[in-house]
C-alpha cells in the first residue's frame, strides 16, 4: 500500500494515494484465504460489517474499493 506523507499547516498529514491498488490487493488477499468456502466468507458477519455495512464505525477504510475489486474477482 502507498501512502504519502505531507504537511498541512502546522500538521502532518498521511493519506492513502492509490487506494484502488490497496484494495484489490486486499481482496486478492481475502478470496485467496477464503478460497475453500467463499460464499461462507462474504455472507459473514465480519463481512458485512467491515465492507458493507451502513454503520460507518465498522467499516474497513477501503471498503468502497475492497468491495470493488471483490466483486470484480468474485
Amino acid at each position: 500500500m502507498l501512502v504519502c506523507r505531507d504537511w498541512y499547516g502546522d500538521e502532518e498529514a498521511v493519506y492513502f494515494t492509490y487506494d484502488l491498488l490497496g484494495g484489490y490487493l486486499i481482496a486478492r488477499y481475502l478470496v485467496q484465504q477464503a478460497a475453500d468456502n467463499i460464499g461462507e466468507f462474504v455472507q459473514s458477519k465480519e463481512t458485512v460489517e467491515a465492507l458493507f455495512s451502513d454503520d460507518y464505525r465498522t467499516l474497513h477504510p477501503l471498503h468502497n474499493d475492497i468491495g470493488r475489486c471483490l466483486a470484480a474477482l468474485l
